[in-house]
Parts: structure tokens; C-alpha cells; sequence
């Protein structure tokens, strides 16, 4: 088992940062090795990741969703896989601070290898970065 948490501070307003969080189908464009992402409905979300040149595919459940604040989600299947939050923190009137937590109970011999102190962590904190410069080069103001 793993336990991740990882922020950055993003020069955007939080809901704006929300707002593109929950534009699921736009991932691939901030989030390394991910294939695609479909949302079935308001709560599902599957995901097609590259894992170390294997397409892998699971499913998640959101289990808390709080417009502006917060996200969490975890594995479907409830007793293996992931849980997730992320949270969007004011630090000022045009920044956020994106505090981003992950909890992984691997199961194969490639999700063990990714386990290992340090390489969980350094991924979530590439895909907040990855984010965080998505986000600087495309966000504007509203006039």
C-alpha cells in the first residue's frame, strides 16, 4: 500500500482549476500515460492508462464531489485499486493551492513495481504539474 499527498500552487483562481479538474475527457491533455478516459455517467469514469507499455483499463467510482472545493473517487470494485481526493485551496484571490492524496493497494507484479517509495509519489507530482502548466497556458480572465 502507498499514501500519496502532493500540492502545488496553481496562478488561477480555484474554481477555475475545479472547473478543468472535472473536464475528465481533457486529462489526456495534462496527464501523462493516460490513453483515454470515458464518463459513462455522472459518477463512473473509466480510465485506459499506458502502464509500463501495457494498456491497462479500470473503473472508478466518485464518491464526493463539492463544486469549487473538493473531488474524491476510488476504485469500483471497492476492495483493491485506488482512493483519490483532491482539493482546491484559496491562497489569494487569483491562486489555489491543489492538494492532491492517493492511497494505492496494488495488485500485479507491474502495480507492486510502481509502489515503491518514491515512484507513486513522483508521478502524482508530475500530473500536478502537468496540470499546473496546462492550466497557466490556457486559463483567461473573463472580461
Amino acid at each position: 500500500m502507498a499514501d500519496v499527498t502532493v500540492a502545488i500552487d496553481v496562478d488561477v483562481p480555484c474554481r477555475a482549476a475545479y472547473d478543468q479538474w472535472t473536464r475528465f475527457e481533457e486529462f489526456p491533455d495534462f496527464m501523462p500515460n493516460l490513453l483515454r478516459l470515458e464518463r459513462p455517467d455522472d459518477t463512473h469514469i473509466r480510465w485506459v492508462i499506458n502502464l509500463y507499455g501495457e494498456p491497462m483499463t479500470f473503473d472508478d467510482v466518485i464518491t464526493q464531489q463539492v463544486p469549487g472545493d473538493r473531488i474524491a473517487w476510488r476504485t469500483a470494485d471497492g476492495d483493491t485499486g485506488h482512493t483519490a481526493l483532491v482539493t482546491f485551496r484559496p491562497i489569494g484571490e487569483s491562486a489555489c493551492r491543489i492538494t492532491f492524496s492517493l492511497t494505492t493497494y496494488p495488485e500485479g507484479a507491474a502495480e507492486q513495481f510502481g509502489d515503491q517509495p518514491g515512484v507513486e509519489k513522483g508521478r502524482a507530482m508530475g500530473v500536478l504539474r502537468s496540470f499546473k502548466k496546462h492550466m497557466e497556458a490556457t486559463w483567461t480572465p473573463p472580461a
